[in-house]
């Protein structure tokens, strides 16, 4: 889901279906933060950031109101869901700033 101001940010959410397990994908960005997105045909480097207390609480209430079904899957679930904030590691990329005006989508199921 794109955040906010269009060189932001982007979450993603390892809902992983609400299987009892984190899907595998999450670990990698915990242990090498350091990533690339494809968005709108551009390939950008961006840091993963794994979201905690207050900042994980508003990132998840956007997550569910742009997709509902988040929340039943919490609720099959013990684990919290990991959330991530992909932030561009070079905010001054055009393929950053050409993102303006995208609609959000939510990738990593």
């Amino acid at each position: 889901m794109r955040e906010g101001d269009p060189a932001s940010a982007w979450v993603v959410v390892g809902s992983n279906y609400g299987r009892p397990g984190h899907p595998a994908w999450t670990g990698n960005l915990l242990a090498h933060p350091d990533a690339e997105i494809s968005w709108k045909g551009r390939d950008i480097p961006v840091r993963a950031q794994l979201l905690r207390g207050a900042e994980r609480d508003a990132a998840w209430a956007a997550v569910v109101r742009f997709w509902p079904p988040y929340a039943r899957y919490q609720a099959r679930v013990e684990r919290e869901i990991r959330l991530f904030r992909l932030v561009p590691r070079d905010p001054v990329d055009p393929g950053v700033t050409g993102a303006a005006g995208a609609s959000g989508q939510v990738p990593g199921h």
